[in-house]
C-alpha cells in the first residue's frame, strides 16, 4: 500500500480551504495525505523513511490568523515489522514545518526519556535489580507542552510504567504534587528525572471510568459514586502549592476561543459571547480554594483492585470545589448532546457522582457555583471543538451553547 492510497482511503479532507483567510493553505496542509507525504520525504535526521501505512490526525491547536499545530499518529513498516509513532506539523504565515515527537525542542528531555537503553538503565536504579529491556511507545503528545510515554518490558511479564515529559520545570512540579497527594489518590510515583523533564508512575490500570457503560444499572452508579468520593478526598486533602484557577480565568480562556468559533459558526458565536458576558458578571465568590485536579473527567479516573485513582495531575491547581465537579458533569452532559449516551443514563451517573461526593466530602458543593462553572465548562467544550478542528462535532455547537445558556438562566433564578 502506498502512502497516498493509505491516507486517501478515508476520503476527501472536509475542512473548507477558506476557513482561515490569514492561513489560506491550512486545510491542505493538515490533510493526513499531505502530512504522510511530508514525513515520507523527510523522516528523522534526514535518514531513509519507512513505509508509512497510515496517518491520522490526533489533535490540533488552531489560533486563527496566527498558526495551527497538529499532531498525527503515524503507523509504518520498518525492518522489524510494524510500528507507530507521533509527529507534528506547524502551519503559519511563514510556511509549514514538521517533526517527530522526540525531536521537539521545547521538550528536549524526550530524547533521553524515549531512548530504550537510557530509560532501562534509569529505571533499574529506581526499581532495583538488573536493567530491563523496555519498549517505548508515545501515548499522547501535545507539541511544545507534554508527552506521555508507555514503558513496557520486552517480555511483558509486568505492568507497564508511564512517563510524562512536561515543558520547563513541569516534571519536577508534577512529582512534588504526586508526592504530597500520596498513593491513595494517584498511582505511585517511580521517580523524577529533572534532566529529562520526566516523571514516571506505576500503571493505573486499563479500566478507565470512561469505558464504563452509561446505563441505569447499579454498577454504573457505584462506579460514578466512587469518582465523586475520590474527588471529595482530593478536595479535603491539605493542598500542595499550585497555580490558582478561578471563574475569571475561565472567562479569559473563553474569550480566547471566540475567534475560532466566529469563523466556524458566526450564529453560534453570538450566543457564545452572550454567555461569556453573563459569566463575567457573576465572578465573585466566597468559596475557599482547595486542592483541585483542574481537568477532572471520566477518563482521568482509573479503577483498580485497590480502588479508584486519578491520573494527569499536571493540570493540578487551587480552585473552588465546584470547578472540578462542574467540569466532570459538563463532559457527561457532552456525551448526551453528541448521542453517545441517553439523557436518562447521564442523569443517573450525575446523581451517583454527586451523591458520592457528598458522602465522601466534609462540606456540600454550592449548587449555584456548580451551575456557573458547568456552564463555563460547556462553553469551553464548544470553543475547543473549533480550536481543535474537530469538524465532525461542529454540528453540536448550537446545542452545547444553548445548554450553557440554560444553566446560566437556572443559576440566575436560584439567586432571585
Amino acid at each position: 500500500m502506498t502512502v497516498v492510497s493509505a491516507a486517501a482511503a478515508a476520503g476527501p479532507w472536509p475542512l473548507a480551504p477558506d476557513l482561515d483567510p490569514a492561513l489560506p493553505g491550512l486545510a491542505a496542509a493538515i490533510d493526513p495525505a499531505a502530512v504522510a507525504d511530508l514525513f515520507r520525504l523527510r523522516w528523522l535526521d534526514d535518514g531513509p523513511s519507512p513505509v508509512i501505512r497510515s496517518c491520522a490526525l490526533e489533535h490540533a491547536l488552531w489560533r486563527p490568523g496566527l498558526d495551527c499545530v497538529a499532531t498525527y499518529r503515524l503507523d509504518f513498516l520498518e525492518r522489524d515489522g510494524e510500528s507507530s509513532t507521533l509527529g507534528a506539523v506547524a502551519i503559519s504565515r511563514g510556511g509549514v514545518r514538521h517533526w517527530l515527537y522526540n525531536t521537539d525542542p521545547a521538550l528536549a528531555g524526550l530524547a533521553g526519556a524515549s531512548d530504550p537503553r537510557a530509560i532501562g538503565a534509569w529505571l533499574a536504579t529506581r526499581l532495583g535489580g538488573a536493567a530491563e529491556r523496555y519498549t517505548v511507545a508515545p501515548v499522547r503528545y501535545r507539541a511544545g507542552t507534554r508527552c506521555v510515554l508507555r514503558y513496557q518490558t520486552r517480555d511483558r511479564d509486568s505492568p507497564p510504567l508511564y512517563g510524562k515529559v512536561v515543558a520547563r520545570n513541569g516534571g519536577s512540579d508534577l512529582a512534588a504534587v504526586l508526592a504530597a497527594l500520596g498513593d491513595s489518590l494517584v498511582p505511585p510515583c517511580v521517580g523524577v528525572a529533572p534532566e529529562w523533564q520526566l516523571v514516571v508512575q506505576h500503571d493505573a490500570g486499563d479500566d478507565s471510568l470512561k469505558a464504563v457503560a452509561l446505563d441505569l444499572s447499579g454498577p454504573t452508579a457505584a462506579a460514578f459514586a466512587a469518582a465523586g468520593d475520590l474527588l471529595a478526598q482530593l478536595h479535603a486533602h491539605p493542598a500542595p502549592h499550585g497555580p490558582v484557577r478561578s471563574l475569571a480565568g475561565d472567562v479569559d480562556e473563553l474569550r480566547q476561543l471566540e475567534s475560532s468559533l466566529e469563523l466556524v459558526n458566526p450564529g453560534a458565536a453570538t450566543k457564545y459571547t452572550h454567555g461569556v458576558a453573563q459569566l463575567e458578571d457573576r465572578n465573585s465568590s466566597g468559596e475557599p480554594m482547595v486542592a483541585s485536579h483542574g481537568a477532572y473527567r471520566a477518563d482521568q479516573v482509573h479503577r483498580s483492585a485497590r480502588g479508584s485513582v486519578m491520573i494527569d495531575l499536571d493540570s493540578y491547581c487551587l480552585a473552588e470545589p465546584a470547578r472540578d465537579a462542574a467540569n466532570f458533569l459538563a463532559y457527561l452532559h457532552w456525551r448526551a448532546i453528541r448521542g453517545s449516551a441517553s439523557p436518562a443514563s447521564v442523569a443517573h451517573a450525575r446523581d451517583a457522582f454527586m451523591e458520592g461526593y457528598s458522602a465522601g466530602g466534609k462540606r456540600a458543593l454550592d449548587a449555584e457555583r456548580v451551575r456557573l462553572f458547568e456552564a463555563a465548562a460547556i462553553l469551553k467544550i464548544a470553543g475547543r471543538r473549533c480550536r481543535s478542528l474537530s469538524h465532525h462535532e461542529w454540528q453540536h455547537l448550537p446545542a452545547l451553547i444553548d445548554s450553557a445558556l440554560d444553566m446560566l438562566a437556572a443559576a440566575r433564578g436560584s439567586t432571585q
